[in-house]
């Protein structure tokens, strides 16, 4: 398991040339499956870029690989248009039930790095299992009640 705090910042770099692309900035989630469809890179000025996670082929400790740097492509989708737009991130959002209460904000995301899958939220000490995650809006991530 990883925590998406610990792993922004890293490098992205591609396993063809070793070529670094840019930096791990944010995830697109897809709130139904509860899994990271893809990789926000930071790095160059102008539109956003992103990486699809099945072109991922590692989410180390240090560094994320891909496999190539034409893994790289702009927005599509939109998953990744609102991490674009500014509105996608969990980090720091508001955590509301389907039931109207507030639990808190989100201070961190744990993944399974193999394959996107997301595991848990992580509001102060408490953790939220991922497949309670119901949405992902500008003002919220919601959740189902527990």
């Amino acid at each position: 398991m990883t925590a998406l705090r610990a792993a922004l910042g890293h490098p992205v770099v591609a396993t063809a040339n070793a070529e670094e692309l840019g930096q791990a900035e944010g995830i697109a989630i897809d709130p139904s499956s509860s899994r990271i469809v893809a990789l926000h890179v930071g790095g160059s000025k102008g539109s956003a870029r992103f990486v699809p996670w099945e072109q991922i082929s590692s989410f180390g400790a240090d560094a994320v690989m891909v496999n190539d740097a034409g893994a790289i492509r702009s927005t599509t989708g939109p998953f990744e248009q609102r991490v674009a737009d500014g509105e996608g991130d969990v980090l720091a959002k508001r955590v509301l039930t389907d039931g109207g209460d507030e639990l808190g904000t989100v201070d961190d995301v744990d993944f399974d790095p193999d394959d996107g899958r997301l595991q848990s939220l992580r509001i102060g000490n408490e953790s939220i299992a991922a497949d309670r995650l119901l949405g992902i809006g500008t003002y919220a991530v919601v959740v189902r009640a527990g």
